[in-house]
């Protein structure tokens, strides 16, 4: 049962999900031209990304600038669908925060969680993004890393000013990270 969200126009789960399993047993070779991008730049010259935005997106959203590329970036980087059936929210930064086994230390430190938070520009974000998929060992819940791109993705575009702080997804973020 995937989550049902309208993250952009034409947006289906399941064209998504397929495209992810289609370059984890089919076409490995756009999965690993795409993991070797570094920037958006990277990842919209290369043809795995046109074959994604043919699979995935409408015609309309495949002009947009920031989100598309960052999704293709980063699906690349999951190794398995974890789905997340506790519908918590920010189930991502909640893995990120737990304490790995046998340490008393979080996944992903609070300095690097502290960084992302803190990117500045889609470049910072995808390489922030792509290090805490590393240290989930590549295992997350394909629909809630979407979310969280696009959360990102819109606070970046938008005018948050007449957003409050607890509205922020650095908010959301920190407190799914910190209080796990």
């Amino acid at each position: 049962m995937t989550q049902q969200a309208e993250y952009w126009p034409g947006y289906k789960p399941e064209k998504l999900l397929e495209w992810w399993d289609d370059i984890q047993n089919v076409a490995k070779g756009d999965r690993a031209t795409l993991r070797r991008c570094q920037t958006r730049k990277d990842i919209i010259s290369q043809s795995a990304f046109y074959r994604f935005l043919n699979a995935v997106a409408d015609q309309a959203l495949q002009e947009s600038g920031d989100l598309l590329p960052l999704v293709a970036g980063l699906l690349a980087h999951v190794k398995d669908h974890v789905q997340d059936l506790s519908k918590k929210e920010c189930p991502i930064f909640l893995a990120l925060g737990k304490s790995k086994k046998g340490r008393d230390l979080p996944v992903m430190s609070e300095l690097r969680f502290q960084n992302l938070l803190q990117s500045k520009d889609p470049d910072e974000f995808y390489q922030h993004m792509r290090r805490a998929l590393a240290l989930l060992d590549g295992k997350t819940d394909i629909i809630a890393l979407i979310k969280v791109i696009d959360d990102w993705v819109l606070q970046y575009q938008s005018d948050s000013s007449g957003t409050t702080l607890k509205q922020s997804i650095q908010f959301k973020w920190a407190k799914a990270y910190y209080l796990h």
